[in-house]
């Protein structure tokens, strides 16, 4: 079991992780939307968060991948934050 702290561009993304489970919470200001569906296999990682899709390749603290809704999608990344 890892708890862990992510950042992306504005956000916090707060990830627990149990095998290849991973659950925690998204947060944009004021607004938290749960983590729900997470899951990595081996260094590639996917959740919803909300109505919003992310997938992507974890590597030495670093996440990049592809963020999708309904209406488009874009590419993201996320830094490791250090406690």
């Amino acid at each position: 079991v890892a708890m862990q702290e992510w950042m992306m561009l504005m956000l916090a993304l707060t990830l627990d992780q149990h095998y290849q489970v991973v659950t925690g919470a998204l947060e944009v200001g004021s607004a938290t939307w749960p983590v729900e569906d997470g899951r990595l296999r081996g260094d590639q990682i996917s959740f919803r968060a909300g109505d919003t899709r992310y997938t992507g390749q974890v590597a030495e603290g670093v996440m990049t991948g592809v963020v999708a809704t309904a209406a488009r999608s874009t590419r993201w990344h996320a830094i490791l934050v250090d406690h």
